[in-house]
């Protein structure tokens, strides 16, 4: 039972671990770009706006999934107003794509040519994306790209 508890409390949290890995991530990338104090805040201020844009937008989105899940396990599901849940969804997403893709755009008319050449870089090998460091999204060990669904 010792050895049990001991082995549990060794392992990192893992929301913490992940969140810091993210932060992490980001003050990697602020390093390699080596900004400059004024850059910093004018990027904190578009970050800022940003999320006040997409804040809400996700929350909808958030909303329109849980009525989909619900009319998914109704008795007698109506495949018609799936489909219309499911076109609600992807204009969310569409907007927050869009609007996900203004703000990098926004944030590296900001740099010079060669922090340019950087941001490029790590936006093209994935760096700095949410997607990173959160688990598997739903999928099992082992079975990459394999959903962890049985249908």
């Amino acid at each position: 039972m010792l050895a049990f508890i001991t082995t549990a409390i060794s392992q990192p949290m893992r929301g913490f671990h992940e969140k810091k890995g993210f932060m992490d991530r980001r003050q990697e990338m602020r390093a390699d770009l080596k900004l400059t104090d004024e850059q910093g805040v004018q990027i904190m201020d578009l970050r800022h706006e940003h999320q006040k844009q997409i804040l809400p937008l996700r929350t909808e989105l958030q909303g329109e999934s849980a009525e989909l899940k619900l009319l998914r396990i109704e008795e007698n599901p109506n495949l018609k107003e799936i489909d219309s849940k499911i076109d609600e969804i992807s204009k969310l997403r569409s907007k927050v794509q869009k609007a996900n893709v203004g703000h990098r755009l926004e944030v590296r008319k900001l740099l010079t040519p060669e922090q340019q050449k950087i941001f490029d870089s790590n936006t093209l090998s994935g760096q700095g994306r949410r997607a990173h460091g959160k688990g598997f999204h739903g999928r099992m060990p082992g079975k990459i790209g394999m959903p962890g669904r049985c249908f």
